[in-house]
């Protein structure tokens, strides 16, 4: 990754936003616009809607006409991408190997959150089309695409991490994500300065309580992440 800087700009929708369903060669990186998860609150004194756009630090963000409700500015790395070895030891969302099993995934993302104490959440695939994501708190996220959505093509495994990231920092709970509507896709400005956002899918999330303690100590890092840290210290 040439940028690991991740900008996640959450927005309050004032004004209607015209879903608009992409074809299966799009879901991926071929929409156009910039990835975005919709948050619908459904059941009981509902809050108003999220709009959660998500995109490098260089990329330009066509801006909605909303109210900004919150953002962050974060980094995410993969572990198994030689570019992103610097910045392991940084990352406040890992991108961890995939899990040839779901059994295997909740060790997979518990162990980078051990190793990585810097990591607030790790994310894996779990070999049945979703993804696991573990919170520093112990807590577990699953998410899943709904229909024939395969929530765990990219972007959406890396969207999904910073947005349940910016979710975290805006102090909003993640007992919402569990009832809500969750719609993910590219968020874009039509011809007429209108919003549209280009449907990728639905996802559903079912968060576990804490089921592990995070170690103390994390292990230590190799000679590239030190070198990043004492960089960044300096």
């Amino acid at each position: 990754m040439s940028d690991p800087f991740v900008v996640a700009h959450m927005f309050q929708p004032a004004r209607p936003i015209t879903l608009r369903r992409l074809r299966g060669h799009q879901i991926g990186g071929a929409a156009g616009g910039v990835p975005a998860v919709l948050v619908i609150p459904r059941g009981g004194p509902s809050p108003a809607p999220r709009l959660v756009v998500v995109r490098g630090s260089d990329e330009s963000l066509p801006i909605p006409l909303y109210d900004l409700a919150g953002g962050d500015a974060h980094i995410v790395a993969d572990i198994d991408d030689v570019q992103d070895r610097s910045v392991r030891a940084l990352a406040d969302v890992l991108m961890t190997r995939p899990a040839r099993q779901p059994s295997a995934a909740a060790a997979r993302v518990t162990g980078a959150l051990d190793r990585y104490l810097g990591c607030g959440i790790a994310v894996t695939r779990d070999g049945q089309g979703g993804f696991l994501m573990g919170l520093r708190d112990g807590r577990l996220a699953e998410i899943t695409g709904v229909g024939r959505f395969a929530a765990d093509c990219d972007p959406w495994p890396g969207v999904f991490g910073s947005f349940l990231y910016a979710w975290i920092a805006a102090n909003l709970p993640l007992s919402m994500l569990g009832s809500a509507l969750l719609i993910a896709g590219h968020y874009a400005v039509d011809r007429e300065g209108g919003s549209e956002l280009r449907v990728a899918g639905r996802v559903t999330v079912a968060v576990r309580p804490n089921v592990w303690t995070p170690t103390v100590q994390a292990a230590e890092p190799d000679d590239a992440e030190a070198d990043a840290v004492v960089r960044v210290a300096s």
